[in-house]
């Protein structure tokens, strides 16, 4: 988990880059490597690693991106839940 300057990045890697990514949603990230934007508050942060966390482990077992996206959203709905 790397914390980047999400500006930085859009203006100079990728202009969609926003909150987080991980090299399946953005091939500009190395393989190994999950990037959040160091803009974002600790429990958005929280929630946003969560998220890539799941993303990224079900793509790199084959999963296309709206299927990984979907599951890692729910998980992170039911997270939010049990912790209120």
């Amino acid at each position: 988990m790397w914390q980047v300057d999400g500006a930085y990045v859009r203006k100079h890697i990728d202009a969609e880059f926003a909150d987080f990514g991980h090299h399946y949603s953005f091939a500009a990230i190395p393989r190994n490597e999950v990037w959040l934007d160091v803009e974002k508050g600790p429990e958005e942060q929280q929630a946003f690693i969560r998220h890539a966390a799941t993303e990224r482990r079900l793509m790199a077992l084959g999963m296309d991106y709206e299927s990984a996206r979907t599951l890692a959203i729910a998980g992170a709905r039911r997270a939010r839940v049990t912790s209120s």
